[in-house]
C-alpha cells in the first residue's frame, strides 16, 4: 500500500467495474487523512487545485498505523462492496467522507483505560457527577469502594486520570478539578 489515494481507486475499481476512478477521485477523503495527521502528501503540485498523491506518514507510530490500516482494508472495502451499484459521488460523499470523519472520530475520543483502579475511580466520579456530586479527592478516599487501598494509590490513580493518553496518543482530561478541589468526569 504505497499510495492511499491508488489504493482506494484500486478497491473501487474491483468492486465497481463498470464505474472506474482515477487516484483524484479520493483525495478529498485523503485530505480528511492528512488533517488528522495519519497522510502525508507529496508537495508536488499536480494541478492548480490539488496536491497529491498520499502515502501513508512516516512519523506515524505502530499504534495509529494499525488503526488505519484497519480502516483501509476492512472498512472502506466493505462500504465499496455494499455499495456495488450505487454511484460513485453518492457512495463518496454519503459513506466514504463519513466514515472517514467517523474513524477520526471515534479514534481521537477513544481511550484504553488499563489500570483498573483508574477505571473504578474514572466510574466512580462519573456516577457521583451524573447524581449531583462532585467529589473532593479525600471523598474518593474515603468511598467505600476503595478501603483497604494505600493513599498514594488513590492519589497516583486520580492524579494519572488527569493527564491520560487517546488511542491517538494525544493527551486529555478524563478528569477536571475545579477551584474548590472537586472533581468532574470529563467523558
Amino acid at each position: 500500500m504505497n499510495y492511499i489515494d491508488s489504493y482506494l481507486s484500486e478497491v473501487w475499481n474491483k468492486t465497481n467495474i463498470s464505474e472506474k476512478r482515477l487516484e483524484e477521485n479520493f483525495w478529498d477523503v485523503c485530505r480528511v487523512l492528512e488533517g488528522a495527521g495519519f497522510l502525508i502528501s507529496d508537495d508536488a503540485a499536480v494541478s492548480a487545485v490539488s496536491v497529491g498523491p498520499f502515502k501513508i506518514a512516516s512519523t506515524l507510530d505502530v499504534q495509529r498505523k494499525d488503526l488505519l490500516v484497519f480502516f483501509l482494508e476492512t472498512i472502506v472495502p466493505a462500504i465499496f462492496s455494499k455499495a456495488s451499484g450505487v454511484p460513485f459521488e453518492q457512495v463518496y460523499s454519503l459513506y466514504l467522507l463519513p466514515a472517514a470523519n467517523l474513524f477520526i472520530s471515534l479514534t481521537s475520543g477513544c481511550y484504553w483505560i488499563k489500570d483498573m483502579l483508574q477505571w473504578d475511580v474514572l466510574m466512580y466520579i462519573r456516577e457521583k457527577n451524573r447524581r449531583g456530586i462532585y467529589p473532593t479527592l479525600d471523598e474518593i478516599k474515603k468511598a467505600d469502594e476503595f478501603t483497604g487501598l494505600e493513599e498514594w494509590q488513590m492519589e497516583e490513580a486520580v492524579r494519572n486520570l488527569g493527564d491520560f493518553e487517546n488511542l491517538l496518543g494525544d493527551r486529555h482530561e478524563l478528569i477536571t478539578m475545579d477551584s474548590d478541589g472537586r472533581f468532574q468526569c470529563m467523558v
